[in-house]
Formats: C-alpha cells, sequence, structure tokens
C-alpha cells in the first residue's frame, strides 16, 4: 500500500517562520528563487551551503508534526522520522540539520533535517486518479496531484525498491510506502498529513 502526503498549501503541514541568516549566505534573490524551485519539486542534488541551518517558527506549537515544509517549500523531517528513512532507503535521499526555533527564540528538543527526496518512479495510473495539469503549457506534461479529493491509484510493480519518492510527472508529489509508514507511527511522533493511495485494478 501506498501513502500520499497531502501538500495543500493551508494546514498544519506548513509552518510559518523565517529563515535566520540564509540572505547572508545565499545574497542573491534569483539564487534563491531557483532554491526555493529545488526544495519544492527535488530538481537536483544540494549543497550544504545552499540549505538554509536556522529557522525561526512564527508560533510556538506544543508540538511540531514528524514531516512539515516551511517558506520557499523547505522540507523538514525530525530525526527518528529521518533515522527511519536513512534505515529503508539508504544513502537515496539527502539530509541536512536544520535548527529549528520557536517564536520565543528556545529551540526545537528534537532535531532537525531538511530533506531532499530526488529519487522518483513512475506509479500513477491518471485515468484511475484525480489529477490534473500541473500548468497551462500544452507542452509541459508535468500533472498535479489534487489532495482535497484523496482519490490516487498506484501500480505497486513499479515500487518495489523506494520507500520514500517523488512521481517523475508530479514534480510537488511526495509519496510514502505502508512499511515506512507503519515504522513511523511506532515513533509516536505526529504523522504528516497522508491518505492511502489504492492498487491499480
Amino acid at each position: 500500500m501506498t501513502y500520499v502526503f497531502d501538500l495543500q498549501l493551508v494546514g498544519p503541514t506548513v509552518q510559518g517562520g523565517d529563515f535566520i541568516g540564509f540572505e547572508e549566505v545565499q545574497p542573491d534573490l534569483n539564487t534563491r528563487a531557483d532554491l526555493s524551485n529545488i526544495y519544492r519539486y527535488g530538481e537536483r542534488k544540494l549543497q550544504p551551503e545552499e540549505v538554509p541551518s536556522l529557522y525561526k517558527l512564527r508560533k510556538n506549537p506544543t508540538s511540531l508534526p514528524s514531516y512539515f515544509r516551511v517558506q520557499n517549500g523547505l522540507q523538514i523531517v525530525q530525526k527518528p522520522f529521518r533515522d527511519l528513512i536513512q534505515k529503508m532507503d539508504s544513502r537515496l535521499h539527502q539530509f541536512f540539520p536544520i535548527e529549528i526555533r520557536h517564536r520565543n527564540g528556545t529551540p526545537h528538543d528534537t532535531p532537525c533535517y531538511a530533506i531532499n527526496v530526488t529519487e522518483t518512479r513512475d506509479s500513477i495510473v491518471d485515468d484511475q486518479s484525480s489529477v490534473e495539469k500541473f500548468v497551462t503549457n500544452p507542452n509541459n506534461t508535468d500533472k498535479r496531484i489534487i489532495e482535497y479529493k484523496k482519490d490516487i491509484t498506484v501500480d505497486p510493480s513499479k515500487l518495489s525498491d523506494i520507500h520514500l519518492w517523488r512521481e517523475a510527472r508530479y514534480p510537488g508529489s511526495l509519496l510514502m510506502s505502508d512499511q515506512l509508514r507503519d515504522a513511523l507511527k511506532e515513533t509516536g511522533l505526529r504523522m504528516p498529513r497522508c491518505f492511502k493511495a489504492k492498487n491499480i485494478k
């Protein structure tokens, strides 16, 4: 079974705040805009200097999800989730330490990491899924998942060697295996917002 991350732009998956000191490391606005696309879509591997090292939340949450997104589409996981991903998808994904501070300046207790997922698979069955074109350009075949419909079908035969991935034709997507999800539940962390996909008929 496959689970699809619910990546709507509102809700607890998105934690508002600001990068601290990153403009000094990457002063060029166009460079930061290009990096934002990489954070969102995993277009290539990242170098350590291309990832912020400090993020200050606008609120003092009582808890954070095991996976959440922040400014410019950067994706964050807490250490127990990072450890599971590294164990199950050894050396497939990139992780960069990032300090998370609450609004009052106190650091978040559990270490966090920015994650860059560049691994892709092509498992979504379009004609059995709620999907649509990502852009209006007729020459661009990219699509997006309509998250609020929670209706995605995948071909599991294309997913035998991966536990966390993006769909090749869906640049804004993120999916995980049921094995990874079950292992994550055992950590006691808040689960990321996900919905269950169906297997191809």
